[in-house]
C-alpha cells in the first residue's frame, strides 16, 4: 500500500493554512502491508466518507462549497490482527492522491456541532468514537466556506469508528491453515481449521470456518453483530473474507479449552474435572452477556439458542459465546427475558451443575438439592451455595414471577464469589 504525507496536511493546531491557490504537494513512501496487516474498505463498512476535508487547497474547499454534490474523499483503516491495541494508520485519498492522517492531529473529539467544523466523517456501523477534523484557519471566509457546504449536508452524521471486522484475502488464509490441512471440525454448516498468523516472532492463534451453506442475509448480520457487539464474553471475530460468490469464511480467536460440553462430557482419566468455583465463574460470565445484550444495548437482543456446546473457554476458563447470531428485539426487556433468556440460561447452569441435560426433578426439600450435583464436585461447596443455585434454576423455569435477567446476574455474581456481590430476593 502507498502512503503518500501532503506538506502542512493538517495545518498548525489552530493556526492558519498555507496561500490561498496552494496545491497540497506529497510524496510517495512504499510500505510493506504484511499477511496480518489488513487495508480495509468501503465494503467492509470501514471507509468513511468526508464532507468537507480540511487537508485540501482552499480552491477545492471553494469548489466543494459551492458544488451541489461535492466529491468525497476515502479514509482506508490498516488494522494489526497480531496488535490490536496498536495505533490504527489512516490514510486519506482523494482526486488521485493519497494523505496519511495522523488521529492524534488530524481528529478531535467531537462536543458540539459548532459553525468552525468543517463537516462531519461518516461510516456505516455503531456510533463509539465521536471525530470531526480540525480547523486549519480561523479566517471568517474559511468558516463561511465550511457553513455552506455543512448545510448542503442532510443529515449530519456522526463519525462510527468501531470494531472494523477485518477482510483476510485467501491468501493469508492458505498460509495460515497450511493450505486448508488444519481442519479441526467437519460440521453440517461449516468445515473448521485451526490457523496462525505470524508476524515478527508473534504467533496468532485462530480458527477459521468456511461456511458449507449461507445466505448473504445471514452472512453479513453476523458478521453487523460482531462489529457492533464487544463484551469479553462473546468469542471475538478476528476477520471474514469473500474472495468469490460461492466462498464465505469467518475466522475467529481460538479457544484453546474447547467447549463447556466437552469440559463437562470428558472424563478421561487423570484429567481434573472442572470444580464448583470454575463452573459458578462460567455460568457468571454467560449471566453477564445475557443481561449485557438485554439491558446496556438498542435494540435489545435476545439470545435464542444457548447451548453448553456454544459456550467455549479461553485459557483462564472464561466463557466466549461463539455462533453469535441473537436476535434484535424491540420488546420489553422484561417480557424479552421472561420468554427467553432467563429460561434458556436456567437449562445451561443446570447442566453446569449436574453435568448432565436433565429436566430438574420436583424436590420440595432443599437438602435434597444436593444429591444432584455432578458426583465429581462433592465436597468443593457450601452446601447453601448448593441451594440457592438450584433454587435460582427453579425460579428461572416459573412461568409466573420469573426473574429478570439483571437480578439472575447478581445471583451469579454472588455464587462466583465476586467482590461485593449480593444474593438477590427472588419467589420460591
Amino acid at each position: 500500500m502507498s502512503q503518500v504525507t501532503p506538506s502542512n496536511a493538517a495545518g498548525d493546531e489552530g493556526g492558519p493554512s498555507n496561500a490561498a491557490g496552494d496545491e497540497l504537494q506529497s510524496a510517495g513512501e512504499t510500505t510493506k502491508n504484511f499477511n496480518t496487516t489488513v487495508a480495509t474498505d468501503k465494503a467492509d463498512q470501514s471507509a468513511w466518507l468526508i464532507n468537507c476535508p480540511p487537508i485540501v487547497s482552499k480552491a477545492w474547499q471553494s469548489s466543494a462549497a459551492s458544488a451541489e454534490s461535492a466529491p468525497f474523499a476515502k479514509v482506508r483503516v490498516e488494522i494489526d490482527l497480531l496488535r490490536p491495541d496498536n495505533p490504527r494508520q489512516y490514510t486519506m485519498e482523494m482526486d488521485g492522491k493519497s494523505y496519511s492522517l495522523d488521529e492524534s492531529k488530524d481528529f478531535v473529539p467531537m462536543g458540539v456541532f459548532s459553525e468552525t467544523s468543517q463537516g462531519n466523517v461518516a461510516m456505516e456501523g455503531k456510533v463509539d468514537h465521536k471525530f470531526l477534523m480540525k480547523p486549519n484557519t480561523e479566517k471568517e471566509e474559511y468558516r463561511k466556506l465550511c457553513r455552506e457546504r455543512t448545510n448542503k449536508v442532510e443529515k449530519r452524521q456522526t463519525v462510527v469508528i468501531n470494531n472494523v471486522i477485518a477482510e483476510i484475502s485467501m491468501d493469508d488464509l492458505k498460509v495460515a491453515t497450511n493450505g486448508f490441512t488444519t481442519q479441526i471440525h467437519d460440521g453440517v454448516s461449516s468445515d473448521v481449521f485451526k490457523g496462525a498468523f505470524i508476524k515478527n516472532e508473534i504467533r496468532k492463534h485462530v480458527v477459521v470456518k468456511r461456511l458449507k451453506t449461507w445466505n448473504e442475509k445471514s452472512y453479513n448480520e453476523q458478521i453487523e453483530m460482531h462489529s457492533h457487539f464487544k463484551h469479553p464474553h462473546i468469542l471475538n471475530m478476528v476477520g471474514r473474507c469473500a474472495p468469490t460468490d460461492d466462498i464465505r469464511i469467518l475466522v475467529y480467536d481460538y479457544m484453546p479449552l474447547k467447549s463447556l460440553r466437552d469440559w463437562l462430557d470428558d472424563r478421561k482419566a487423570g484429567k481434573a474435572p472442572l470444580d464448583w468455583a470454575t463452573r459458578m465463574k462460567i455460568g457468571a460470565g454467560v449471566a453477564k452477556l445475557l443481561s449485557y445484550l438485554n439491558y446496556e444495548v438498542n435494540p435489545r437482543v435476545i439470545f435464542t439458542h444457548l447451548k453448553s456446546t456454544r459456550v467455549l473457554l479461553d485459557e483462564g476458563y472464561h466463557p466466549r459465546i461463539c455462533d453469535f447470531t441473537p436476535t434484535i428485539t424491540s420488546i420489553h426487556p422484561e417480557d424479552v427475558t421472561d420468554k427467553f433468556d432467563v429460561r434458556s440460561f436456567a437449562e445451561l447452569l443446570l447442566e453446569i451443575i449436574t453435568g448432565t441435560v436433565e429436566f430438574l426433578p420436583q424436590i420440595s426439600r432443599p437438602e435434597e438439592f444436593q444429591g444432584l450435583v455432578d458426583k465429581e464436585m462433592q465436597g468443593q461447596f457450601e452446601p447453601a451455595d448448593c441451594v440457592k443455585a438450584l433454587t435460582l434454576i427453579k425460579c428461572c423455569r416459573l412461568e409466573v414471577g420469573r426473574p429478570r435477567m439483571r437480578d439472575v446476574e447478581a445471583a451469579m455474581r454472588y455464587l462466583a464469589g465476586e467482590k461485593n456481590a449480593q444474593w438477590p430476593v427472588f419467589n420460591q
